[in-house]
């Protein structure tokens, strides 16, 4: 008796399973599950989802117009295997694509840390740079070498104080005739040299006394002064402009003229002589 009841049991779900078709798949669309199925008993939405529900309490479950669940139905086992592979495909895509993000932000990161790192040692460069030319320039050492690259050797200084004497002479002389013209006052040329070796010489032998003795470059202007002053005497001295009011005239008149001259043409020459 159990034995034809199992038959019988058998019998039933085979008619069920030739009557509602092949057996489901998911992803179907309502179209073709109505074909495999034919309409359902009874239809609900919930969710967003609609369900169908068939006899025997089976359900198909519809997301976003595709099978997304089966109940109590016969599942296409090949079908159901393929979806599950291709959800498991997708998740390990999603997965590498999530480690190939997270290398690459680990990559830009040290990339950055590098770049980082090396403005840091740059920096730190430049400070050490900066606090060394500091140091030396108070302790006074910067721009020594540079120093000696202008220094003079003896013949080369001799040279430089020749070429300077006979400038200042020539020039003197002749701002000195101009300007007794000016004063109008009598002068002849000879009378124009001694003023101007006086006035060349003091301001010569002040400038490299001081530059020897006491290692001093810029008097800062005092040799002109004592020049003047020397060329103020002989000029009341030993030449028409024996009053105090045209020595002092000619006197200031070829010193600020000689200074302007002077300074260019010693600078002509020595850039020719020296390079």
């Amino acid at each position: 008796m159990k034995r034809w009841i199992f038959c019988g049991v058998c019998l039933a779900v085979w008619l069920v399973g030739v009557a509602h078709g092949q057996a489901l798949q998911y992803g179907m669309t309502p179209e073709e599950v109505l074909e495999e199925l034919g309409r359902p008993r009874s239809t609900m939405s919930a969710g967003g989802r609609d369900i169908w529900m068939y006899d025997a309490d089976g359900r198909v479950v519809f997301s976003e117009g595709k099978v997304s669940a089966i109940q109590h139905l016969p599942v296409d086992g090949v079908n159901g295997a393929k979806r599950r592979s291709v959800a498991l495909s997708e998740q390990s895509e999603a997965e590498a694509a999530a480690e190939a993000q997270a290398a690459e932000e680990a990559a830009l990161e040290a990339e950055l840390e590098r770049e980082r790192e090396a403005s840091e040692a740059e920096m730190a460069k430049l400070r050490e740079e900066f606090e060394s030319e500091t140091e030396a320039f108070l302790n006074g050492e910067l721009g020594a070498e540079d120093e000696s690259d202008w220094e003079l050797s003896p013949g080369q200084e001799a040279l430089y104080l020749g070429v300077e004497i006979v400038v200042g002479l020539v020039v003197m002389v002749v701002i000195l005739k101009l300007a007794f013209a000016w004063s109008d006052i009598h002068g002849d040329w000879g009378q124009m040299f001694f003023p101007a070796f006086v006035a060349v010489a003091i301001k010569v032998v002040v400038r490299f006394t001081a530059q020897k003795m006491w290692g001093v470059t810029d008097v800062f202007y005092v040799d002109h002064g004592l020049s003047y002053l020397g060329l103020l005497v002989v000029l009341m001295k030993f030449t028409h402009a024996s009053s105090w009011q045209r020595a002092v005239a000619v006197a200031g008149a070829a010193k600020l003229a000689s200074i302007v001259v002077w300074v260019l043409l010693s600078v002509v020459l020595l850039n020719l002589l020296f390079g």
